[in-house]
């Protein structure tokens, strides 16, 4: 494979491609704000950004390096925990267990190239890892759209969960977005309680509509309406999707699509982070959805001894095997229309 030479300049990286436009950050390579001007010239940012990335407070140096300017859309390597991967950040210097959702997740990438129609930015792993560098391409496409591709080029062979994580922003009132998957088969609640205190779903429900899972509370709630009307800290799992799925919103007047290949992310997971967190950073101020197509479930990939909840989780694929000097591809797409209410 032909490396592309990476550049010294310093992230954000920002651009600009007339109906698209926004910045790209060098922790977790992560993308947001993103301004989408629409057929009816209306401008909509949807994804979300944490509160607390511009905090003064010391605190914001203590929690994981993926929280501290937690935003947008980002790949997750492998997806959950990391359990093979033993080494520490020389710049953090935080214990593996603060790595969730990848190195890549938690360090800083670099600029590849950026022009009037692409950006190409990477990440080379540590070398007791069996990734060896993740390349990610953000492209315009004709309208209000953008392509994302990952590259995943391997140091030995391994089974890695895989996800991408956009996190998408929701109305100031409830119930004034829809979720809309044209195909599933079904929606599963977390194994267990997802957060003690504060999630209101029971745990291990297998239910074939969003309007059919039951809380611990008796409420009567369409989990596919969003922000929900109570303050909580859910993740569903998505399973017999075709890679599409459709975020409405009411207040802005827009649509936003996703599309991906199904048969590498099987399952679609909904994380619903509706002020349910009151510890720092999260402080009761954090709403925003995750629509995250996976090759993941509940970190089945890990032994019983390392997850307790493997057990309760299904025969779906959790992982992806990718051979030695493999290089691994895969995109998606995330398009923005205007719609009429």
């Amino acid at each position: 494979m032909k490396n592309t030479p990476k550049t010294s300049i310093a992230g954000p990286w920002f651009f600009d491609w007339g109906e698209v436009k926004g910045e790209v950050h060098t922790l977790g390579g992560m993308l947001a704000p993103v301004y989408f001007r629409l057929a009816s010239g209306v401008e909509v940012q949807p994804f979300a950004i944490a509160p607390w990335v511009n905090d003064e407070s010391k605190d914001l140096t203590s929690i994981p390096p993926i929280l501290r300017n937690l935003r947008g859309e980002f790949p997750c390597v492998p997806f959950g925990s990391d359990p093979n991967y033993r080494a520490q950040s020389d710049s953090e210097n935080l214990p593996p267990a603060e790595y969730l959702h990848g190195y890549s997740a938690n360090n800083h990438w670099q600029l590849n190239s950026l022009d009037e129609s692409s950006i190409v930015i990477s990440i080379d792993y540590p070398e007791n890892h069996s990734v060896k560098t993740l390349t990610r391409t953000i492209t315009k496409k004709p309208g209000a759209a953008l392509q994302i591709s990952l590259q995943i080029e391997m140091r030995r062979s391994a089974s890695i969960a895989l996800g991408i994580h956009p996190i998408f922003s929701l109305p100031k009132h409830p119930q004034r977005a829809q979720l809309y998957f044209p195909i599933y088969s079904s929606v599963r609640s977390y194994p267990q309680i997802f957060e003690a205190g504060r999630s209101i779903l029971l745990p291990d429900q297998n239910v074939d509509s969003f309007t059919a899972l039951k809380t611990h509370t008796g409420d009567d709630i369409d989990f596919s309406l969003h922000p929900l009307p109570v303050k909580t800290e859910e993740l569903l799992m998505i399973e017999g999707h075709d890679g599409r799925v459709e975020l409405i919103n009411y207040e802005t007047r827009s649509k936003l699509s996703m599309q991906w290949d199904a048969s590498v992310y099987p399952s679609c997971l909904i994380w619903i982070s509706n002020k349910g967190r009151t510890n720092y950073p999260w402080n009761g101020r954090f709403t925003g959805i995750g629509i995250e197509p996976v090759r993941w479930d509940f970190d089945a990939h890990l032994s019983a001894n390392q997850n307790p909840l493997a057990s309760s989780c299904s025969l779906r694929p959790s992982t992806f095997d990718i051979e030695t000097e493999q290089v691994f591809h895969t995109q998606y797409c995330i398009v923005m229309e205007s719609i009429i209410i």
